[in-house]
């Protein structure tokens, strides 16, 4: 039965996954190996015949430094005879390295002497590198954020974001000097200073804006703010939603001080209309020639002057006006074949009007290009006497207008509906590399990115059919071969009659500001990947320890969705018993700012716990101030089974030695008690006999029930009907629940499948439970039994009406010498677990105090093959 015995404990060590040794100490502390289980040959460490039977120092004579610590632990353990528990990285024969945690266990005899330890090494290889993943993973959030920051902070465009009550939650420095506004004052004072420099009216636009963009519509238009010495500020506002889980949880806003680009679009436009006023509503008579001098347009100011009208001076030409000259008609064509040269000229020109009045004129002549091609003259001839300040005036318009065309950086282009370029402006060349003339004549769109083309062609059709400016964006190729953003502003220009005619567009490099966009949508769209799809559970809260995001995984591991987590307290659902615990770890946090590791126990939405092991880690900002804790959690519920169930078998092969010692030491004496008193039967009574014999085999039962445990027998499993087991079980204890007025129902379902089982032990453990469910009714009551099949399993359901278990108690039922009777050892129900745990199946104990109790026992349907296998 020894035999046995060890066979069935190195069996089950075999089973354990974890690494077993088991050394035994000879005279003079020389430590031999006696055991070792099928896993430490894992990792082609040392397989179970390479270390049977020799000493640590044969072991390991090829790798002394290796032997010599292993040597060190085992004699630690023999000179202060306790456990001890260290970790060690060992170097398997296959190269690779292993993380392992080993604990021994010191066995002392009887005699006290100390003569095995039991070694348990565990694998943590695993462990490791999960927790540098999570390590590697924190670090990247951090740089996200960190260039998330940058961006934001860094931006030339004033930003802001606005939470979804409409309060300022952030600002960038950029917005702080638009206003005025110096670094150290609170985002409310900010707030106060928005509504003094807007007018109310602005205020108003803008919240009806923002109103939209709550609702998931971007925004961009026009504001301006007036500062309080007066001066007005310009800027163009956008602003877009900011979506959480599809949602809109507040808007960012980008604000651009455009009050220069106002400036220069308005003294553009001024000069644009002084050129359209010079020719059809300037009072002064204006014409134009061709090559041969032959009038080809005419204003209607040369009517008023010279009482000509312009159809009839169409028709002539500049030799049909010399009888009508004062001044001699060669000077007149000298000038004229000298604006042909490309000259501009200005000179006085006195002459007869139709009427015979004398007009005196101050004629100025230039010449007309078309493609850098001299093509006629302009005249303009104004009254002598007049014009002189009007003259002026043009002059310092036209050199206005030069100016600006010249020297601004934004591009400008003039283009007829077709799309024909008229005019470019030479900041072109310094921009692009491209020369206005390589540029004037061709197509507007021939620069443009080849992707954009369509887009641009389809606003400026869309444009020309409303008759309207538009403002579009695009990308531009340099003479280099690059590609530049741009933003242009296209705006109509109308003939005398009121007919579209072409359009100016004023466009701006934009290339910063878009790749700056590009880089955030990247860093946002990478921060969002991994925060949405990783397993574990992602929490950040910021400095008032209020939750601010919550990752899509709580809803699979708790069944909370991130919305419902960020309404909680940050405490709430955690186990009362961990919250002072996980507290003192938050305040360990941010004292050390290092990263804090807990374990604790969090309520599933379905009411039941599971264990999180949490890791905590502050974000600063570059001033040290910490702005949010992310906390990553992960579910190691199964872990915390698995390390239960380890202990427990740790604890029952301990308790097996135990009971087979103790159970040896009491029956030898106990036979010689019993053969003593029916020696001396008829001096001692036959009462007090009786007695005897009655606490002698109460100390029996207790001595089987220890061998039971520490010995069992062989098992004679075969096929059997549970319903049948039952019904036995229920015949023998009959009598005794008659005595104790107990009602016996029960439901014993018929044809259920035969289930491969040790019968004699199935009753032993029917009987137990019904025993011990008659003994918690005292008195009357009812005893429910049941059989039915459910799933893969046969189940026996035992229900009783008896005075329950509290929760506590309940924690506790299984372990050895552990009762709710008061006589009892706790080994009956001990050896129910285990009788039940070698047939491949479990027992579900429920209860309620003074409502009563109910066992249920599944038995595997298809248990055979590996119940015949154990």
């Amino acid at each position: 039965m020894e035999l046995l015995s060890q066979l069935s404990l190195m069996k089950a060590l075999n089973k354990i996954t974890d690494m077993i040794f088991i050394v035994e100490v000879e005279e003079q502390d020389l430590i031999r190996y006696v055991f070792a289980n099928e896993a430490t040959d894992i990792g082609s460490w040392f397989s179970p015949e390479q270390v049977v039977g020799k000493t640590i120092e044969e072991v390991f004579q090829n790798d002394y430094e290796m032997g010599n610590f292993i040597l060190e632990k085992y004699q630690q353990v023999i000179q202060q005879r306790q456990s001890i528990t260290y970790q060690h990285i060992l170097s398997a024969l296959d190269g690779k390295m292993l993380y392992t945690e080993t604990k021994l266990d010191p066995l002392i005899n009887e005699e006290g002497k100390l003569t095995h330890i039991i070694a348990v090494v565990r694998d943590m290889t695993e462990f490791i590198q999960r927790q540098r993943e999570i390590q590697e993973k924190n670090a990247l959030l951090e740089e996200i954020e960190y260039h998330y920051d940058s961006i934001i902070e860094h931006n030339t465009d004033a930003v802001w974001f606005m939470g979804k009550d409409g309060e300022l939650v952030r600002v960038n420095k950029t917005f702080r000097n638009l206003l005025g506004a110096s670094t150290d004052i609170e985002l409310r004072e900010l707030e106060e200073i928005c509504i003094k420099v807007f007018e109310p009216e602005e205020l108003e636009k803008i919240r009806s804006h923002h109103n939209k963009v709550m609702h998931g519509q971007p925004q961009e238009y026009e504001s301006y703010f007036v500062y309080e010495n007066g001066e007005r500020i310009d800027v163009r506002i956008k602003t877009v939603p900011v979506y959480i889980h599809g949602e809109v949880q507040g808007l960012y806003g980008f604000a651009k001080d455009i009050t220069e680009q106002k400036r220069v679009e308005k003294e553009l436009r001024e000069s644009e209309e002084r050129y359209r006023s010079l020719f059809h509503y300037n009072k002064d008579a204006v014409w134009s020639l061709d090559l041969e001098a032959n009038f080809t347009s005419a204003n209607p100011a040369f009517e008023n002057i010279l009482r000509m009208s312009p159809d009839i001076v169409c028709e002539l030409n500049l030799k049909d006006f010399q009888d009508k000259m004062i001044t001699p008609f060669e000077d007149g064509l000298k000038y004229f074949e000298e604006v042909l040269q490309g000259k501009s000229i200005e000179y006085d020109f006195p002459m007869y009007r139709v009427d015979g009045e004398i007009v005196h004129l101050k004629i100025t002549n230039v010449p007309i290009y078309v493609d850098g091609i001299i093509t006629g003259v302009y005249g303009i001839g104004k009254d002598a006497t007049e014009e002189f300040n009007a003259e002026e005036a043009l002059r310092e318009s036209e050199q206005r207008y030069r100016l600006i065309a010249d020297n601004m950086n934004d591009l400008i282009v003039v283009y007829n509906l077709e799309g024909t370029v008229s005019y470019a402006s030479p900041s072109y060349e310094r921009v692009l590399g491209v020369k206005p003339e390589e540029y004037v004549g061709q197509h507007a769109a021939c620069f443009i990115h080849e992707e954009d083309i369509p887009y641009v062609l389809s606003q400026f059709a869309e444009a020309i059919q409303q008759q309207s400016s538009f403002t579009i964006e695009f990308r531009k190729r340099t003479k280099a071969g690059g590609y530049l953003y741009f933003e242009t502003l296209n705006m109509p220009v109308w003939n005398d009659e009121g007919e579209l005619k072409e359009y100016v567009g004023v466009s701006r490099n934009i290339t910063d500001r878009k790749c700056a966009e590009i880089a955030l949508r990247e860093s946002e769209e990478r921060y969002r990947l991994i925060a949405e799809n990783s397993y574990d559970l992602i929490r950040v809260i910021n400095a008032d320890q209020e939750i601010v995001y919550t990752s899509p995984s709580y809803q699979t591991v708790l069944g909370f969705t991130p919305e419902d987590m960020l309404e909680q307290d940050l405490f709430q659902q955690m186990h009362p018993e961990d919250v002072e615990r996980i507290k003192r770890k938050l305040e360990d946090l941010i004292s050390t700012h290092e990263p804090q590791v807990v374990e604790f126990r969090r309520k599933h939405k379905d009411g039941r716990w599971l264990w999180l092991e949490s890791i905590g880690t502050l974000v600063s900002d570059k001033e040290g101030n910490t702005k949010h804790t992310v906390i990553v959690s992960r579910n190691i519920s199964e872990r915390k089974k698995t390390e239960e169930l380890l202990k427990r078998a740790e604890k029952l092969a301990v308790i097996g030695q135990l009971s087979a010692a103790v159970a040896h030491e009491i029956r030898n004496p106990l036979t010689s008690v019993k053969g003593f008193i029916q020696l001396k039967e008829e001096s001692i009574g036959t009462e007090i006999k009786d007695l005897l014999f009655s606490e002698i085999e109460q100390i029996e039962r207790v001595v089987n029930e220890f061998l039971s445990f520490a010995k069992p027998q062989v098992p004679n499993y075969k096929q059997v009907d549970i319903s049948m087991v039952a019904q036995q079980t229920l015949t023998i204890i009959e009598k005794q629940a008659i005595y104790k007025q107990i009602q016996l129902q029960t439901h014993l379902e018929k044809n259920l499948p035969a289930v491969f089982c040790d019968e004699q032990k199935i009753k032993q453990v029917l009987f137990n439970v019904i025993k011990n469910a008659m003994e918690s009714m005292e008195n009357k009551g009812k005893l429910f039994v049941q059989t039915q099949i459910r799933d893969a399993y046969v189940v026996i359901k035992v229900k009783d009406e008896g005075c329950g278990i509290t929760k506590e108690k309940l924690s506790r039922l299984g372990e050895p010498f552990y009762s709710n009777k008061e006589k009892g050892t706790g080994l009956g129900l001990m050896v129910c677990f285990k009788i039940i745990e070698e047939h491949k199946g479990r027992i579900e104990v429920d209860s309620a105090v003074e409502k009563g109790t109910t066992v249920t026992i599944h038995l595997p349907i298809e248990g055979m093959h590996s119940i015949r296998e154990n």
